[in-house]
């Protein structure tokens, strides 16, 4: 399947942030979640190709430049669809849910959102599945193969992940891509 086989539809969502090194505050999530053994009720979306259950003290500098993951250097707690240095003054980032109780899915959709040094654009989605807790992450496209980039997720200390072997750190996402997050791949440093 491609990535664009499953991108679910975002009509009706709200606007997420928008701008350069942009942080929502906390949103509250249609149901509860559990990520590496800890239950959120919310989540953050930056405009750097991430979502986090919390961002602590990161910076705006730290929240935009990707890095090998695992790595106990913050942001933590994250998802990250294209953790790269993105500008959403164009493009869109928008969420909202589709379903009913049980199976209910929470979207993060990041549509033509450009890079910030320009020459490419990331399209796709952050999906968080209720009662299940799998969370996927589609690439739809990502237009631009000389920006540094991690497609992952992380623990909150930064020691455990889950990523796709040839989808971690500065390779060029290919589009297309679904990627299951079922702790299946578990790696602990």
């Amino acid at each position: 399947p491609s990535g664009n086989d499953f991108k679910l539809q975002t009509t009706g969502f709200t606007n997420g942030p928008s701008g350069d090194d942009a942080l929502s505050s906390a949103i509250a999530l249609p149901f509860n979640f559990s990520y590496y053994g800890t239950t959120y009720s919310s989540i953050f979306i930056n405009t750097n190709g991430q979502a986090a259950f919390d961002f602590g003290s990161s910076t705006a500098a730290q929240q935009r430049a990707p890095q090998t993951i695992p790595s106990t250097t913050i942001p933590n707690t994250t998802i990250s669809l294209c953790w790269a240095d993105l500008n959403a003054t164009s493009g869109q980032i928008k969420y909202g849910t589709t379903g009913t109780s049980p199976n209910r899915i929470f979207v993060i959709d990041f549509n033509a959102v450009p890079f910030f040094s320009g020459g490419g654009t990331v399209t796709g989605q952050i999906q968080l599945f209720e009662t299940t807790n799998k969370i996927q992450i589609h690439v739809a496209s990502v237009t631009t193969s000389t920006a540094s980039k991690t497609l992952g997720i992380e623990n909150a200390g930064g020691k455990v992940l889950l990523f796709s072997a040839s989808n971690n750190i500065r390779i060029m996402l290919k589009a297309g891509k679904v990627i299951d997050y079922i702790r299946k791949e578990k790696i602990q440093l």
